[in-house]
């Protein structure tokens, strides 16, 4: 039997209804792929995930949180049936991600976990999987993205992934002793750093007190969050919608990391920004992400995380596409280096690519997979 067309029940319309699942559709007499649900298929998505690399693979707590109570609804799972046996054997994840895009809502989804039994990954099977979720992600869904690894982001190019995005990663030093340690013999580390330091203190006593003149730090509230999302959407972005639903969920709810955040508002005492960040293991400040009604903004929010900063804390780095070069000359200014860039992958529908006026879709790690 020759391979099926795959053929979608209906295609996003934009409206910001849900999009119907899409009709199963055979690839061979040997395999077929199919739309699931998170209830229905709860245990083949948990054993299938048990073929994922590494050594804790994700549980019941990740399928309950990050795929099935998202604030933009359920998320979306295709499996691979191999027809002999009549079961699955491959699955890959969904996220639902809704995006404020020149003033038009649309419908997104973030590619997640994708597992395989080790007995289907040959290229055949592997390409036909891929290369049908793609198609019915694209056809579903406004705006379809992913961050794989390295590896995954190898064995994907087969299926059609073209990973025509960067992400880059800025970094500030905060404390030099521990930088100039893997350079310098440690007393020379230790005498330079400290000079170092001190003079940079000063610099961040002269930004924070600048950043306090134009702004306060308040509590943060769902009231308040809402209210500076519609006061940034109102500004024409181009980024998934971080209201106080998105907030609470991402980043108060994630069941295996600890946010801290800062919030303020501007003279005018309304909500000006926030900004959520984590630190890792090497003492490093992560900004997980922030949303901020200008630069000023965004740098206040920047000296307010600072100035709270853990003791040991030795460098602060952000996350943002790598398009967009005005921010970039902006970070610089803010002592803010070039670190790192990953690539992720990215795919518009024909009428938001359509849209030349948004030239950068902000993705960072809120946006990612966990």
């Amino acid at each position: 039997m020759a391979a099926l067309e795959f053929m979608p029940e209906a295609q996003n319309n934009n409206t910001g209804s849900q999009p119907e699942r899409a009709r199963p559709a055979k690839v061979s007499d040997t395999y077929r792929i199919r739309q699931g649900d998170a209830q229905t298929d709860r245990k083949d998505i948990l054993r299938l995930w048990r073929f994922l690399p590494g050594t804790n693979p994700p549980q019941a707590e990740k399928l309950d949180w990050f795929y099935r109570n998202r604030p933009a609804g359920d998320g979306v799972f295709y499996f691979l049936d191999y027809l002999p046996e009549d079961r699955p054997v491959a699955v890959v994840c969904l996220g639902r991600r809704e995006f404020s895009i020149a003033g038009n809502r649309h419908q997104g989804v973030v590619f997640g976990d994708f597992a395989v039994e080790p007995k289907h990954r040959s290229l055949g099977p592997a390409v036909f999987f891929q290369k049908g979720f793609l198609k019915l992600a694209r056809e579903q869904f406004d705006l379809v993205f992913g961050f794989p690894n390295e590896l995954s982001g190898k064995v994907r190019a087969f299926g059609g992934y073209k990973l025509d995005m960067q992400v880059a990663t800025y970094v500030r030093p905060l404390d030099f002793t521990q930088y100039l340690r893997r350079h310098a013999p440690t007393p020379v580390a230790l005498l330079a750093g400290t000079l170092l330091n001190g003079v940079f203190a000063i610099a961040l006593k002269r930004e924070h007190a600048q950043a306090r003149r134009q702004f306060s730090r308040v509590d943060v509230s769902s009231s308040f969050l809402d209210q500076l999302w519609a006061r940034v959407e109102q500004q024409g972005v181009a980024m998934g919608v971080r209201n106080a639903a998105f907030f609470e969920w991402r980043l108060m709810r994630h069941p295996g990391k600890q946010f801290h955040s800062v919030t303020i508002v501007d003279a005018a005492q309304q909500p000006a920004g926030y900004l959520a960040y984590e630190i890792n293991d090497d003492g490093v400040l992560v900004v997980a992400d922030h949303l901020a009604i200008n630069r000023d903004a965004l740098g206040a929010l920047l000296s307010f995380a600072v100035a709270q900063r853990p003791k040991g804390s030795r460098a602060i780095s952000i996350s943002e596409p790598a398009a967009d070069s005005a921010l970039a000359t902006w970070l610089k200014t803010k002592r803010f280096s070039l670190r790192s860039e990953f690539s992720c992958f990215l795919s518009k529908s024909e009428s938001l690519a359509a849209l030349t006026d948004v030239d950068v879709i902000r993705l960072n790690f809120s946006d990612n997979d966990v």
